[in-house]
């Protein structure tokens, strides 16, 4: 269950229940850890609820100067099966998502871009609608955010549907697809400060600790109602043994990582590797963690030690990293996913 956020729920439902009437995109806004993802992640699941095909990426900093990061993500799964394409197409799409031999140039990107655009127009006559889910856009690399563009703007009446998380403030850059340019309809979400009873029942959720309302209040206060921040200042005052005293002041750095590397610093050494690889990863799995380390009973146990300290969860097989996105609903870590 998502807590405080009804009123964006609803208006992601009716999205939804939109998707097949014609191109649309729906752009969820707010600042680093208010709970975007949360929100993107459920829009997700009412789509795949409904039969919908959903096509994911979730963009991140450190990935953005790759080419075709992205797309690769978008067009990987059983889902996605090629039309007949032009031989031109083919073999840029081909060269470009690394699926054929090894390139002797770049791929020509108006033939990629002509070929993203026919596979998604076929999804939409197989399927109701298709989804192109966008998790921090702002960090989509340039080659996939150009394909990406020239794809919608050539929609017309397809069922094909954008939602997008985006990042605003903390200097991060804005939509690299335009969409309030790009698609004939545009839902904007701004997601805000979370209201103060359920910051409290979240906060009393994941830190299984009985928090009085006063203790909560100034929690609030110094989060601004910002539930991964907040979740990390109460970590710290379990870590200090505070009880947040009226009097006594809260851990609030100038920098959210200052807390998230507290947070990281208490785990043992063989915890280390696993987490690099799996925040690594675009898809990290346990069967992946295991295997890319030299010690299996190592990496068990430091996979084990972090997912005691919520650093990383396991989801569907799949671990889930505490350093980079926007924390989910309760029943996930406090951190970002990975």
């Amino acid at each position: 269950m998502v807590l405080g956020r009804e009123r964006e729920l609803e208006v992601l439902a009716r999205f939804v229940g939109d998707m097949a009437t014609g191109p649309s995109a729906a752009l969820l806004e707010g600042s680093a850890g208010i709970g975007k993802t949360t929100l993107w992640l459920e829009a997700i699941a009412m789509a795949e609820h409904a039969g919908l095909v959903v096509l994911s990426t979730r963009a991140s900093e450190s990935e953005a100067r790759w080419s075709y990061a992205g797309l690769g993500d978008l067009l990987t799964g059983s889902v996605v099966a090629f039309p007949e394409l032009p031989e031109p197409q083919r073999r840029a799409l081909e060269t470009t998502l690394l699926r054929g031999g090894t390139p002797t140039a770049s791929p020509d990107q108006r033939a990629v871009s002509l070929a993203v655009l026919a596979v998604i127009r076929r999804l939409a006559e197989e399927r109701a609608a298709v989804v192109l889910a966008l998790d921090d856009v702002q960090w989509l690399d340039a080659s996939t955010a150009r394909v990406l563009s020239f794809v919608l703007r050539r929609l017309t009446t397809e069922p094909v549907a954008v939602i997008a998380t985006l990042r605003i403030g903390s200097g991060a850059p804005g939509d690299p697809l335009n969409l309030d340019r790009a698609m004939p309809a545009l839902v904007r979400i701004a997601v805000g400060p979370m209201p103060e009873d359920p910051l409290g029942r979240l906060l009393r959720a994941r830190t299984d600790t009985e928090l009085p309302h006063p203790v909560v209040t100034r929690l609030h206060a110094a989060s601004h109602g910002n539930p991964l921040f907040a979740l990390e200042i109460a970590r710290a005052v379990a870590r200090t043994g505070s009880r947040a005293d009226p009097g006594a002041p809260l851990p609030v750095p100038e920098d959210l990582q200052q807390l998230l590397s507290a947070r990281l610093a208490t785990l043992p050494p063989e915890a280390n590797d696993v987490l690099l690889t799996a925040a690594a990863a675009s898809q990290p799995t346990t069967d992946l963690v295991l295997a890319a380390s030299p010690s299996a009973a190592e990496a068990r146990a430091g996979l084990a030690a972090a997912e005691v300290a919520a650093v990383i969860e396991r989801a569907d097989g799949r671990r889930s990293t505490a350093s980079r996105r926007d924390p989910p609903a309760p029943r996930c870590c406090s951190g970002c996913q990975r």
